[in-house]
């Protein structure tokens, strides 16, 4: 059983690496604009709606 990586698994491979960090920066950016909008609705402090980016990310 060979273990080769061929060039278009390479490719496809680092399209999906890259894909995966731009949509984790993504999140992280949408939850912080969004955070400020929970604790308007929820009515809590930053400190309560923190956990929601620590479980989350």
């Amino acid at each position: 059983m060979k273990n080769d990586i061929t060039e278009k698994n390479k490719k496809v491979l680092l399209i999906v690496l890259i894909a995966g960090c731009f949509l984790s920066t993504l999140n992280q950016t949408l939850l912080n604009v969004a955070l400020s909008g929970l604790m308007d609705v929820f009515h809590v402090t930053a400190a309560t709606v923190q956990w929601f980016q620590q479980d989350l990310c």
